[in-house]
């Protein structure tokens, strides 16, 4: 599923990238910056690299595998809340 995200990103950047830009900026700074129990989700310099990689990707690779790499940030902390 992750790769069609990734594909749909980066249609869209080939349309109108500025746009694309300026939308995923907005919607990062919405995530929540931690779990109500004070354990953070995502830094912000996580949030800022992620943003850099997909806004500058000149091919599909570097977009897919930065949200496969976005979408663990988010993944393995929830996995490690049930583990504690």
């Amino acid at each position: 599923m992750m790769p069609d995200h990734a594909e749909v990103l980066f249609d869209l950047m080939q349309v109108d990238r500025q746009s694309v830009c300026t939308w995923l900026e907005v919607a990062l700074k919405t995530l929540p910056a931690e779990y109500s129990d004070g354990r953070i989700n995502a830094t912000q310099k996580q949030l800022t690299d992620f943003h850099k990689a997909v806004t500058s990707a000149e091919e599909l690779k570097a977009v897919t595998y930065a949200v496969r790499d976005f979408c663990r940030l988010f993944s393995w902390k929830s996995r490690l809340k049930f583990l504690l």
